[in-house]
């Protein structure tokens, strides 16, 4: 099928974790046999004026963004203009979408918009974790209303998301398709080689800094866990606005020895850290999907989390839950993981991953719930 697929979200690069997701949702339909191509509706820019599009040579799948600028009361007006533009382009070069798949809400109304015009179906993805926060008012609400109600199907990345919507209002037809993950390069490192004696255990976080992915939690957990024991070392990949502060609290906490601030890294270099540890830990306030979960499952690594939104779907019977926002219990439950984590079967835990949320799985989620669409048109 020739799907269009309309985004706020996407990376700028390979290693561009902006959006990476919706990224892996394009190549997971591309692996599927389906024909796609990406409209990317980027952040404005400084000054004003009509949409300005670009097509990204040799992007994979092919890519076109646009920017405009800021014109008061008008963002939701260029974003919809910008829209038709990029349909234009597309339908003067022989692409004509047979379906159009929107992520998030604000890319959502110009989806369904398209859609409308090409009279094929329309769906969108949700992943914003405002909705169960409580965070979406106003001019967005009325947005994220109109477009859910007028797609033929909003799929939210997880069950707790889904509930979330429906608890805010929103009406629509509801099916949950979670993110893949990229499980060629996100798996178990193969031998893995038992880890010598006295040898500390390695745990791992893949995380922005910033306060909703919770490190300063875990900074505490440590400092609490490390009065106790010393049999393990925290590396916490990732940047973001909190390093500075965060940096000051391990000094504080004196467990510079015990925990380190790695910084960002590549995908693939992310991955092998994944593999070369013992287990995760995924200490959010909130989230509603965690694809850092996902990948380290990928990987075959137990997860210890705080029991925050999608957090108790991603963990299930994989790995140790703990209060959230709790650095007591997740210190307590950081402990139990350490003296159990042995007893994890690693190919269990990436097999299941790979099901649940590998390319080829979503990509044939997508593919059924295409078919299913057309067909009830065609009725």
């Amino acid at each position: 099928m020739r799907v269009l697929l309309v985004t706020d979200w996407y990376p700028a690069g390979p290693d561009d974790l902006a959006g990476v997701f919706v990224r892996e949702h394009a190549l997971a339909l591309g692996d599927a046999g389906h024909e796609v191509t990406v409209l990317h509706l980027t952040a404005p820019v400084r000054g004003s004026g009509p949409p300005r599009l670009r097509e990204v040579a040799g992007a994979h799948p092919p890519l076109t963004r646009f920017t405009h600028g800021r014109a008061r009361g008008l963002g939701m007006a260029l974003h919809l203009a910008a829209g038709r533009l990029g349909l234009a382009r597309l339908l003067r070069r022989g692409f004509r979408p047979e379906l159009v798949h929107a992520h998030e809400f604000g890319a959502g109304l110009v989806g369904v918009s398209l859609a409308h015009r090409l009279r094929v179906p329309a769906v969108i993805s949700e992943h914003l974790s405002l909705f169960a926060l409580g965070g979406v008012g106003g001019a967005a609400r009325l947005i994220a209303r109109r477009g859910f109600a007028a797609a033929d199907v909003v799929c939210p990345a997880s069950a707790s998301l889904r509930d979330a919507l429906i608890a805010g209002g929103y009406r629509a037809r509801f099916e949950v398709v979670p993110n893949p993950v990229d499980t060629d390069l996100f798996r178990p490192a193969a031998p893995r080689a038992p880890r010598p004696p006295g040898e500390p255990a390695r745990i791992v976080v893949v995380a922005a800094l910033k306060p909703v992915k919770g490190v300063d939690l875990l900074v505490e957990a440590v400092a609490l866990l490390g009065r106790e024991r010393r049999d393990f070392t925290v590396e916490v990949i990732g940047d973001g606005p909190d390093r500075e502060a965060l940096t000051a609290l391990i000094r504080r906490r004196g467990v510079e020895d015990r925990l380190r601030l790695l910084g960002a890294a590549a995908r693939e270099s992310v991955a092998r850290r994944l593999q070369a540890a013992d287990f995760a830990v995924v200490p959010s306030r909130f989230e509603t999907f965690s694809v850092a979960a996902a990948e380290a499952q990928a990987c075959g690594l137990p997860i210890v989390a705080g029991a925050a939104g999608a957090l108790t779907e991603r963990v299930g019977e994989h790995g140790l839950l703990c209060r959230p926002e709790d650095p007591a219990d997740l210190a307590a439950t950081l402990g139990a993981m350490l003296d159990s984590h042995r007893d994890y079967d690693r190919e269990l835990i990436a097999a299941d991953a790979r099901a649940r949320y590998g390319r080829a799985a979503v990509g044939a989620r997508w593919t059924a719930l295409y078919a299913d669409l057309h067909a009830s048109r065609g009725r």
